[in-house]
């Protein structure tokens, strides 16, 4: 250390020499100094730590896993290049990670010394191989703590994850819904809780995500969705604790990536966040290395293992009666080798519970005694330890120190205890699931979504809008009721009042809807009402009226005409009226027979609400009633699509469809050539064309025009309020 130092200042010293020449170069000789000084604190910082080598792993095998490592901790610059490559997001890069597989660790004695070293090596290196290796070691032999450990997790494992927008504006719940759709898909998403919640015993838990492009659908209203090319996650993957290594002074996570190096789990090699990493951390105070129940458990499991392994020494050698035969020394002086030799053997068959008859000679068979207390004992010190082992994960004690004979207060004390815990649990779940996962998505997905929901926005929205919207995950740990209870529940909030949700009532109580169809609480169909007689009477009044008898076909327009006040809004003076836009669904020749059929079939579809926008000017190419070449200036029109395909599919029953290329638009001027230069009349249409707007048209119109007038429509509405 001595001798980097003295070469950092050696650089400073040469560097301001350089620029003393030189008074204008004060502010490169002042930068120099500085960069000089950072360099030789950087120095000192790297060695701030004294690591224990690893030991020599060539008895093992495989010398070549066990390289010299630092105090510090080196970044790898092509490592960290590749893990932020768009190539590794769609892939795991953990699979092989790790200082060495754990199938080449050795597993020492576990003694308080080799705990210690481990907790030890821990503290002041921040490597957390061997103390993953030890805790795992814990949870995989200690029955009571493996338990316990399970009864704290399953609280979070088994919890509701709920998706909640951060506020009640419009775009929160849009983009709240989008998240959800994608977490909703997560492979493994419940295992993954489980899997993170080993932060309870380790302090923390690392899971790397795998994305995946995937097209989602968001709802936007009871009739209306969008659906979206996102990046979505297609799982989460575990990242093993022994793997990973904190900074002992910022407490900064890094991944070691086999012996290839270490990367940050955080930042990418820019700069900007990495979202690859969940690293979710437990409840507690201090390094997150040394969160957790680990350091005292490990204790508590080699004093439960050595408790264990002495009783059953005891149990060995004095828990059970061994016969033997007594005889004085007069008889056995008269016994034989071979008698003594089968009066063993017999004994023995004795011990295991065969029956033999004995020769008086051999004496007098008897056993030896069962030393009293030694079960007492060793069960009142399990007793204990378990009992400190269930404080420690999950505060609950009752069954270990009342010996189940504790009052019901007691029991409740220490079941509000357990929930607390689990509940603090769940909050610290939620709060990584925000802040990481939930931001991760939506910063992947900010434009995407953004141009999705940006047409139902008033005045639209920025990937910077979505991502302020970032939405809340909540788990929610309640007490466990009977199916009776949360019944019960329910009927009493119904009773104050309360609106239920079916689909909760429903998923808590276990009780389904009848699949009868004849307990349905929906009106059966009946026959046809006498608005839709008459609207359809109207249909053939108006069909009859506008075509001839020497006609036998007429067209027939769908049309959504816009709302009254957005067609003032983008309407151009001089050209066409706001009561005329509207937007052309589909087109065909028919019969007029057939309109009142036609529009009866097309009604459920063209009854609802329809979100549409306009977004850019587009220009058509038109000829007039007498040739005349012309321009129809309009706006294209988004949200049509789905629309058009529906109704072309009920038109095409009843005649011939417009196979023209279906491009949806609303027209707001013609302009043709009347000129004798047939050049067009001197107006800017260009200037006057709207900005995108979107709306909500409810309903639509039928338009007819006999074949003779081709333009000479008349319109009526599909709607019941819009009848001629």
């Amino acid at each position: 250390m001595n001798s980097n130092l003295t070469r950092a200042l050696d650089g400073i010293v040469s560097k301001v020499k350089q620029a003393l020449p030189s008074t204008k170069r004060k502010q490169q000789t002042e930068r120099a100094a500085w960069q000089a000084f950072q360099t030789a604190r950087q120095r000192g910082e790297q060695r701030r730590s004294a690591p224990i080598p690893p030991r020599d792993m060539e008895e093992a095998g495989n010398p070549a896993l066990r390289a010299a490592f630092h105090g510090h901790i080196i970044i790898d610059e092509r490592q960290q290049s590749l893990v932020s490559s768009q190539m590794a997001e769609y892939s795991r890069v953990t699979s092989a990670a790790g200082w060495t597989p754990i199938g080449t660790e050795t597993m020492p004695e576990l003694t308080p010394m080799y705990i210690g070293s481990v907790h030890g090596r821990t503290d002041r290196t921040g490597w957390c191989d061997n103390l993953d290796d030890l805790t795992r070691r814990c949870l995989r032999y200690d029955e009571h703590l493996q338990s316990v450990d399970r009864i704290r997790r399953t609280a979070v494992f088994d919890a509701p994850v709920r998706v909640k927008p951060c506020n009640s504006t419009q775009l929160a719940v849009l983009v709240a819904n989008a998240v959800r759709a994608i977490v909703d898909d997560v492979d493994g998403f419940t295992s993954t809780l489980g899997e993170l919640g080993y932060a309870n015993a380790s302090g923390f838990a690392v899971s790397e995500i795998v994305y995946r492009p995937r097209r989602i659908r968001v709802a936007i209203d009871s009739r209306t969705a969008v659906t979206i090319d996102a990046k979505c996650i297609a799982s989460m993957e575990p990242v093993s604790n022994r793997n990973v290594v904190f900074d002992i002074v910022s407490d900064r996570p890094y991944l070691r990536m086999g012996t290839a190096g270490t990367i940050d789990l955080q930042r990418a090699l820019d700069g900007r966040p990495l979202r690859k990493f969940v690293v979710h951390k437990g409840f507690g105070d201090g390094p997150t290395r040394s969160r957790g129940y680990q350091y005292a458990a490990h204790y508590l499991t080699q004093l439960t293992g050595m408790t264990v392994g002495k009783w059953a020494v005891i149990l060995s050698t004095y828990g059970l009666s061994t016969p033997y035969l007594s005889f004085d020394e007069e008889n056995g002086a008269d016994l034989l080798p071979e008698d003594i030799a089968d009066a063993e053997d017999t004994l023995s068959d004795l011990g295991n519970g065969v029956g033999r008859i004995l020769r008086k000679a051999w004496g007098e068979v008897k056993t030896t005694p069962v030393p009293t207390g030694m079960y007492d004992l060793h069960q009142a010190i399990l007793g204990y330890l378990n009992s400190q082992k269930s404080k420690l994960v999950v505060s609950n004690t009752l069954t270990q120190e009342m010996g189940g004979q504790g009052s019901y207060n007691a029991s409740s004390t220490h079941s509000d205890q357990q929930l607390a815990t689990q509940r603090m649990d769940a909050a610290m779940m939620s709060e990584t699931l925000r802040t990481q996962l939930v931001r991760f998505i939506v910063d992947k997905n900010a434009e995407a979504f953004a141009r999705a929901f940006s047409p139902y926005i008033v005045g639209g929205c920025t990937p910077a809008d979505v991502r302020a919207c970032a939405p809340r995950i909540v788990i929610e740990v309640n007490p466990k009721l009977s199916q009776p209870e949360r019944l019960k529940m329910f009927l009493d909030v119904r009773g104050a009042g309360i609106e239920i949700d079916p689909d909760q009532l429903r998923e808590e109580t276990g009780i389904r809807p009848a699949a009868n169809p004849t307990l349905a609480t929906e009106e059966p169909p009946t026959q046809d009402s006498e608005l839709a007689y008459h609207r359809r009477a109207a249909c053939s009044t108006v069909a009859r009226e506008y075509s001839p008898a020497s006609e036998e076909r007429i067209s027939v327009a769908v049309l959504l005409p816009l709302p009254l006040d957005v067609a003032k809004q983008i309407a151009i003076p001089g050209f066409e009226q706001p009561e005329d836009l509207h937007v052309t669904v589909a087109t065909v020749e028919t019969s007029p027979d057939n309109v009142p059929a036609m529009c009866a079939e097309l009604e459920p579809l063209l009854s609802r609400t329809t979100v549409v926008k306009l977004t850019k000017p587009i220009v058509f190419d038109v000829v007039g009633d007498d040739d005349q070449p012309g321009e129809a200036w309009c706006m294209a029109v988004d949200g049509v699509d789905d629309l058009h395909d529906a109704v072309s599919s009920v038109l095409a029953k009843y005649g011939e469809l417009d196979q023209r290329g279906f491009v949806a638009h609303c027209t707001l001027a013609y302009r043709f050539d009347t000129s004798e230069d047939h050049t067009f009349r001197a107006v800017d249409i260009a200037s006057k064309m709207p900005q995108p707007v979107a709306c909500e048209i409810t309903g639509a119109a039928v338009s007819l025009s006999p074949k003779s007038h081709p333009r000479d429509w008349i319109r009526f509405g599909v709607s019941a309020d819009s009848l001629p």
